[in-house]
């Protein structure tokens, strides 16, 4: 058989970036089709035939290639050759003539490398020269592949130089994510690495250090430190760099664990009592099990629980419950004892219920819940106490109280259940009775005669309102104090109704003001200054009126301006400034309210009211938040007599009364008269306390300040501004009121009838209601003599639309002294418990119920732990962290989960220092309590909290030496081996020097990372040779570091740490092992950036910006789910040992909705990423269907085949092109008009020094010409002319579109592609260029890569199992680099 070289199709073995091959004539000719069967085994062979003649070299041949090349080769060279590559000519950097002899050549293999890559792509000899015939040059490359070929074999297996190697930018950022845990970016400031080698940044020679170098990674490392977070036991990183910031990342962990076992229903960390009506309410619910899917579960395997209890634990973990707390759950249901009554009226319930009555048996369990624990405010003032707390809620009798509402009948049933003792009811329901606001009481007993007179009472409103309102008008005229029973009886009129509608206009018919409780106590040096005085009460804190007599803010505390007045309620109080008139007169009204102490508070409450004799006007009223102002508007010409309060109260808002401080003012000027003006500030703030009531500043007692409390706080006025019952209050004449109270009668007739109702009727829809102010108000009920008799009826009627808003209230009371009942007032009958009743009883049945309930409370705590942990319940507060998760522990967690959690606890005090701040706390508290309060109560806290602070401090002294020794044993891994004791002593004794040179702990220790980190061993590969010129293993460390930058980018895991010290790293089982579980690993996504991206020039894809907006608006959204599916395509590969074809054949790839629609792919939905099958049929498939290749190998605004196709050529075959002559023309960036892309490169390629390289690179960019600029497919140009991908290649293969030189490249130039993927992955993996001498190892891969089917894990462990892998040149080597 003859066997010769393949030249004419690929470069020569020994080229730069391919390598000799020997085949077969038959191979000469190209095939699209693949190697199967028959034809694979002899392809395999064949190879081996080829592999066992290479490496069969000796000495013999190299004496043999010596006389062959002073006897044919080297004549040649000087005939064609040495004249312009002489010693003196020396074009191109090349001296052919040094080369005497064989042993001249030996020195310097490299050359000849060059020279065979020369012959191969037609530069030697110049097409102007001489040529050598075809035989001569046949003869001259077959004597380059056969020395090369020997060369190889004589050095096969050398590691190569021994390079020290830093980590490139990647590696280094990858490397503290990994030693840190957390996702730092700390090269973004470094300079760009430089690529060598192969092509790839992590190679050695490339890798330089430079001063300016030094200093920035010593700021990353000082950088770095600053997230390093000191704990009891050592260190760990953050994302974050402030104490606030690991203080909240252990609280999230800790509620991790938490809300892993509980129903989170809100954020708690957000909750605060500013924004939130009751936060205690909300709290209560955070914390619970939700109870529903457990129930769920137990009724569903009820039958097989029952029968064997022991599958309790799979049950739960099917249903995905916590299978501790459901066994304990199930062993209680199961229990054929009988429970407690609590427990066995659930378990009777649970053995009837179905699947549809989950939720009500949970629901049943939180309501019993309730009843049967209390929460408390945990940040309580003066105290510490858990948040939940059991209670036994047994009282000697129960008074309920149920809204009425309106409608149908209101109809309840008055339940009574014995819980203990005798089996009878036992229970008297006494004082049954309807309750409304400002009304006495109706007793059940008197309802009838009640309604009668309601009845009545409406009828008279309804039809003779006009006499009502001529009554109002003689009262309002007469300005004297009237009888209202003698007047009514007088005109005809009832009595009760007439006191209504005077009310409602706001006439007095008395000649005395309500009165008020003025505040007695005056009160001077407020907050130690003498100017500031005011007005309080004993006995109430807070309750006070202040004004400030001098030029400056004062802090008292809150802010109290120069010459203001402000005012501070209790919860339960108002408090009032008011101006009593000192004439009579018409007045313009101006009021100020605003927020004086922002900075806590949820603002307050407001009123500005007109007293007059008989009655209280609200003028205007609101609220307003913290740090805000009231809207108050000015009321213009109203009428005051003498003697009228003009009032401006402050009231708590949802009875919260912190930072209450609120600035007030009113100010009144008269309109005529005198024009004189009252104003509160400037008539009082000098000197506040000298009187109350205190004068003018014409002498009379105006100003009057006073409180009371809110629960008789009158509403506001019903009355509308402009309507006909403000215009009746306005009337000038009778004349006008009588024509005004026909229209008011109107409506009111109309209201009360059947008509349709516009908006402006419903004001007297209101006034006409049963339970509106002319009505309910006016019926004196009447009223039996009011005895205990109980009820004899267990069920209630009322008439719900009279008495809508009331209440009933009934008395439930025990009528034995044995047993215990449950009694409830219920809208249905029912005989048995109900969770929201209450528990009655005589006080000597509290032991025995109190076992009853901590039965259930054992099961069901309302609670299982208190997930705020930062408590929001008081403003300021001695509990920073509050932790309450005992019952959590005891029900739900394993003994892991429960270390889990107490360390993260100790962590959190260690990293917040609480036991710190909580005497600042403390001091705060103090000084609060001082001015509003006892500070004695805080005195059995104040030994307990001084105690920890000094025992923390001492602890945090403790742990310094753990700082340091958990720091040096950071250093171990950081540098990637054992330390030396020269390596920890230095660490110490740098930490030692800055503390010695007065730094703190912390910086001393953050200094101290820093220079680890900025450190050569931490910063270099560092592989130190042995002795001797033989190659020999390197160490277990070096290996393991070699394996994890390879693979991963980064410094070696637990796992390879573990291997490294147990001795088995070395052994190829172990090796091969670490491997296949490392590229499964999700840390391949780098090897497919650092590595596959790299290769293939779209590294960093996501921020190229070389496209114009102009023509593609739409690149610079899509560039990262661009460069991300080509990330996921080549990671998807390397992880799941795809083949290497893929690259080109692959019919799936990586999308998500966005991309999927630039690529025209259908039934792709949302913003997640998902692997699509597929798409060969929709244009794509491969690499060379992607966006970043096809972009990136683009202009701004056309597409560019020649740069495509020298893509092909140098990227994905290996194939290097001469350098271009000088002054080729630029190509315009859009084709001319009537010109496709294609046409202008064929132009451009027709000149006759460019046509050399592009017939060779050309007809594979054509072939892509159906993608435009940015990937997108396309049948026309951007001038709408046809797009033509056919195209001849250079070895006359005719190719059509994507397919077609898909086809080609992995069919007909298979070997090619897939040498030049192994050559850059062996490249890749070494970090140096690919050697001569590394020819043997991947021909050995390519041979093993056929033998199965090119799967890319094969030539990965290949190359990990080399010696070039695992093994360092000896310090003495001598060879050749």
């Amino acid at each position: 058989m003859v066997w010769h070289t393949l030249e004419s199709r690929e470069r020569g073995r020994f080229g730069r970036a391919s390598s000799l091959r020997l085949v077969p004539p038959s191979d000469r000719m190209p095939s699209p089709f693949p190697i199967h069967g028959v034809v694979r085994v002899i392809a395999v062979l064949l190879a081996l035939v080829s592999l066992r003649d290479a490496y069969g070299q000796s000495p013999q041949t190299f004496s043999l290639l010596a006389d062959e090349y002073q006897q044919q080769i080297h004549p040649l060279l000087k005939t064609y050759c040495i004249d312009c590559h002489s010693t003196a000519e020396k074009q191109g950097e090349l001296d052919l003539e040094r080369f005497a002899s064989l042993a001249d050549i030996r020195r310097d293999p490299a050359k000849w490398q060059s020279v065979r890559q020369m012959l191969t792509t037609g530069e030697m000899p110049p097409e102007d020269s001489d040529q050598p015939s075809k035989p001569q040059h046949e003869l001259l490359a077959r004597w380059i592949d056969r020395y090369l070929n020997a060369e190889a074999q004589a050095h096969a297996g050398d590691p190569g130089p021994v390079v020290l190697r830093r980590l490139n930018n990647a590696e280094y950022t990858y490397t503290v994510q990994d030693l840190t845990g957390v996702p730092l970016e700390p090269a973004q400031e470094f300079p760009v690495d430089g690529a060598a080698g192969e092509g790839f940044t992590n190679t050695g020679n490339a890798l330089v250090m430079s001063p300016s170098l030094v200093q920035k990674y010593l700021d990353a490392g000082k950088e770095i430190a600053r997230h390093a977070v000191l704990l009891p036991d050592g260190f760990r990183f953050s994302p974050g760099t402030t104490r606030r910031d690991w203080t909240d990342e252990i609280l999230a962990d800790i509620r991790g664990i938490y809300f892993k076992h509980i129903r989170d229903v809100g954020n708690a960390h957000a909750l605060n009592r500013w924004n939130v009506s009751d936060p205690k309410r909300i709290m209560a619910q955070e914390g619970r099990v939700d109870l529903a899917p457990y129930f769920a579960a137990l009724i569903e395997h009820r039958d097989q629980l029952q029968s064997d209890l022991s599958q309790a634990e799979r049950i739960a973990e099917q249903s995905h419950l916590n299978a501790k707390y459901f066994a304990l759950l199930a062993e209680m249901l199961c229990r054929d004892k009988p429970a407690s009554p609590l427990l066995e009226d659930l378990k009777q319930r649970w053995r009837t219920a179905d699947a549809s009555q989950a939720e009500s048996l949970a629901a049943s369990v939180r309501a019993w819940q309730d009843v049967l624990w209390k929460f408390n405010a945990v940040g309580h003032f003066g105290s510490i106490r858990p948040s939940q707390e059991a209670v036994t809620p047994l009282s000697p009798q129960k008074t309920f109280r149920i809204p009425i509402e309106g409608g149908a009948p209101f109809r309840r049933h008055l339940h009574a259940v014995p819980l203990t003792g005798d089996e009878s009811p036992g229970v008297r329901w006494e004082r049954a009775r309807i309750e409304r606001k400002g009304q006495p009481p109706i007793l059940l007993r008197d309802l009838a005669s009640t309604v009668e007179a309601m009845r009545a009472v409406r009828k008279e409103v309804v039809e003779n309102s006009p006499r009502y309102l001529a009554a109002a008008w003689q009262i309002k005229q007469s300005k004297k104090e009237v009888d209202l029973d003698t007047l009514a009886a007088d005109l005809g009129v009832h009595a009760g109704v007439l006191k209504q509608w005077l009310l409602l206009l706001g006439i007095p018919w008395k000649e005395t003001l309500p009165s008020i409780e003025l505040l007695p106590q005056a009160m001077h040096n407020i907050g130690g200054n003498a100017k500031i005085s005011g007005w309080g009460s004993p006995g109430l804190d807070a309750l006070s009126v202040v004004g400030n007599a001098t030029d400056e803010m004062a802090l008292i505390p809150g802010q109290l301006k120069p010459h203001g007045i402000a005012a501070h309620p209790r919860p339960e109080r108002w408090i009032a400034a008011a101006w009593q008139a000192p004439v009579d007169g018409t007045f313009t009204i101006d009021a100020v309210v605003r927020d004086a102490h922002n900075a806590c508070g949820n603002g307050a409450s407001w009123w500005l009211e007109h007293h007059r004799p008989g009655t209280t006007t609200v003028l205007q009223a609101g609220d307003f938040d913290s740090g805000g102002e009231a809207k108050i508007q000015p009321i213009a010409e109203y009428a005051v007599s003498r003697g009228d309060r003009i009032a401006l109260k402050i009231g708590p808002r949802d009875a919260n009364h912190y930072c209450d401080l609120t600035e007030i003012n009113l100010t009144l000027r008269e309109r005529g008269g005198d024009s004189r003006t009252w104003d509160l500030a400037a008539d009082c703030s000098a000197d506040l306390a000298t009187a109350n009531p205190h004068p003018d500043r014409y002498g009379n007692a105006a100003w009057v300040f006073y409180s009371g409390t809110l629960d008789g706080q009158p509403p506001a006025s019903p009355i509308p501004t402009g309507s006909l019952l403000a215009q009746w209050q306005s009337a000038k004449s009778e004349a006008a009121a009588k024509e005004l109270a026909q229209q008011i009668d109107a409506k009111i007739k109309k209201a009360a009838g059947t008509e349709p109702l516009e908006e402006a009727d419903y004001l007297y829809v209101d006034l006409v209601a049963w339970n509106g102010p002319l009505v309910a108000d006016a019926v004196e009920a009447t009223t039996s003599a009011e005895d205990a008799s109980a009820l004899d009826a267990s069920e209630i009627e009322i008439p719900g639309e009279l008495f809508e808003g009331a209440e009933l209230v009934v008395t439930a009371k025990p009528s034995t002294a044995q047993g215990v009942f449950q009694v409830a007032v219920t809208s249905n009958a029912s005989s048995g418990l109900l969770p929201d009743g209450a528990l009655i009883g005589d006080a000597r049945n509290l032991d025995r119920l109190k076992s009853i309930c901590d039965d259930f409370r054992h099961y069901f705590p309302a609670i299982v732990c208190y997930p705020q942990i930062v408590p929001v319940d008081e403003v300021v507060t001695l509990v920073l962290f509050h932790r309450e998760d005992q019952e959590l522990a005891r029900l739900m967690l394993d003994s892991q989960e429960q270390a889990r959690l107490d360390q993260l606890w100790r962590e959190l005090r260690y990293v917040s220092r609480d036991a710190l701040d909580i005497t600042v706390s403390l001091e705060q508290l103090l000084e609060f309590a001082t001015q509003d309060g006892d500070p004695t109560i805080f005195n059995p806290l104040l030994d307990p909290i001084k105690s920890r602070a000094e025992a923390f401090r001492q602890q945090l002294i403790d742990t310094e030496p753990v700082h340091v020794d958990a720091l040096v044993r950071f250093a171990a891994k950081a540098y990637r081996r054992p330390l030396s004791n020269h390596d920890e002593q230095a660490i110490r004794d740098l930490y030692h020097e800055l503390r010695g040179q007065q730094l703190s702990h912390d910086e001393a220790f953050r200094l101290s990372l820093a220079r680890i980190l900025a450190s050569p061993a931490f910063l270099y590969r560092i592989e130190t040779p042995g002795p001797g010129k033989v190659a020999a293993p390197i160490s277990d460390f070096q290996l393991a570091t070699r394996l994890s930058y390879f693979l991963w980018s980064s410094t070696p895991g637990e796992s390879l740490r573990t291997a490294v010290a147990a001795g088995t790293l070395q052994a190829p089982d172990e090796l091969l092992a670490q491997t296949r579980r490392m590229l499964k690993d999700q840390r391949t996504r780098r090897m497919s950036i650092q590595f596959a991206c790299q290769w293939l020039h779209i590294r960093d894809f996501d921020t190229f910006d070389e496209k114009s907006e102009q023509h593609y608006p739409q690149f610079a959204e899509l560039r990262g789910d661009m460069y991300e599916e080509s990330v996921r395509f080549m990671q998807d590969l390397l992880q799941n040992d795809r083949s290497i074809l893929d690259v080109l054949q692959a019919d799936h790839t990586f999308l998500n909705e966005s991309l999927a629609e630039h690529y025209g792919i259908p039934n792709v939905t949302g913003d997640h990423w998902r692997k699509v099958d597929g798409i060969r049929q929709h244009g794509r498939g491969g690499i060379l269907g992607q966006a970043t290749v096809l972009a990136k190998n683009s202009g701004a605004s056309r597409t560019s085949p020649i740069l495509r196709g020298n893509w092909i050529s140098e990227t994905l075959l290996g194939e290097r092109l001469p350098r271009p002559p000088l002054n080729v023309p630029v190509l315009p960036e859009v084709a001319p008009a009537g010109l496709t892309e294609r046409q202008l490169i064929e132009m451009h390629s027709s000149v006759s020094e460019c046509a050399k390289c592009h017939k060779r690179i050309d007809p594979y960019g054509f072939a892509l010409e159906q993608f435009d600029t940015i990937g997108t497919l396309r049948s026309k140009d951007a001038h709408g002319l046809p797009i033509d991908v056919k195209s001849t290649l250079m070895d006359g293969t005719d190719v059509e579109g994507l397919d077609g030189i898909r086809d080609y490249l992995a069919g007909v130039r298979r070997e090619t592609f897939v040498r030049q993927f192994c050559r850059k992955l062996l490249g890749y993996a070494l970090g140096r260029s690919v050697q001569l001498s590394d020819q043997p190892l991947l021909d050995d891969i390519y041979v093993t890569l056929t033998e199965h089917d090119f799967h890319v894990h094969v030539a990965i462990e290949k190359i990990i199992l080399s010696p070039q892998f695992r093994q360092i040149r000896g310090r003495e080597f001598v060879g050749i680099e």
